[in-house]
Order: structure tokens, then C-alpha cells, then sequence
């Protein structure tokens, strides 16, 4: 299982939060920076290198950016309509802490 970990308290804008993610996932530096893009990598292709299985953790997401908690609603969004898991913990210093499943659709849980 491969585990990302992220803090959003440094995420004022929209970039700032791809440019994380895609750095930690080891997309190529021509990858897009929005959420077709990002589905496109984590669920049709090997393009990345970190593959599935994935766990992706966010953390302090009240510190982040309002366009940012936007975009990562719809990023979140995306992946959960095409078979990832998503659980958001409570609090100030909420998290979100996204699953993601083999290509044979079973989610490994760490």
C-alpha cells in the first residue's frame, strides 16, 4: 500500500494543491492541473509512479484556501464516482483520507 501524506495548511490556491499531490503521486511535469487530468492518471492510466493501491491523507484543511477546499470537494467528488473511498475526519483540524482500490475493484485498507 502506498500512502501520501499532505498538509493543506499551505495551499492558498488551486496549484498550490496539484503541484503537492502530483509531486507526491510522481506525475510527469506535463500532467494537468485539474480534476479531468487527475482522474485520468489515477484511474486510466499508468502514468504515474505511485500506482494503486493508494492511500491519500490531507490534512488541517481549515488552513487551506477557500478555492482550494472547493476544488479538492469536486477532486473528491471525481475519484469517489469512479470507485475510490473517501472519509473525512471531524474538526477543527479535519482530514480527508482517500482510498484507493486495486484495478479489480477491491479496496485494500491499511
Amino acid at each position: 500500500m502506498n500512502i501520501i501524506e499532505l498538509d493543506a495548511s499551505y495551499w492558498k490556491t488551486i496549484a498550490e494543491f496539484y503541484r503537492a499531490l502530483l509531486d507526491q503521486l510522481g506525475a510527469p511535469e506535463w500532467h494537468g492541473r485539474n480534476v479531468n487530468a487527475l482522474v485520468d492518471s489515477m484511474v486510466y492510466g499508468d502514468l504515474n509512479r505511485v500506482d494503486p493501491p493508494l492511500t491519500v491523507m490531507i490534512t488541517k484543511l481549515h488552513s487551506a484556501g477557500i478555492e482550494v477546499q472547493a476544488e479538492l470537494r469536486v477532486a473528491i467528488g471525481a475519484l469517489v464516482s469512479h470507485g475510490a473511498h473517501c472519509s473525512i475526519g471531524p474538526g477543527d483540524n479535519a482530514s480527508i483520507k482517500i482510498e484507493w482500490p486495486l484495478p479489480n475493484g477491491v479496496l485494500i485498507e491499511s
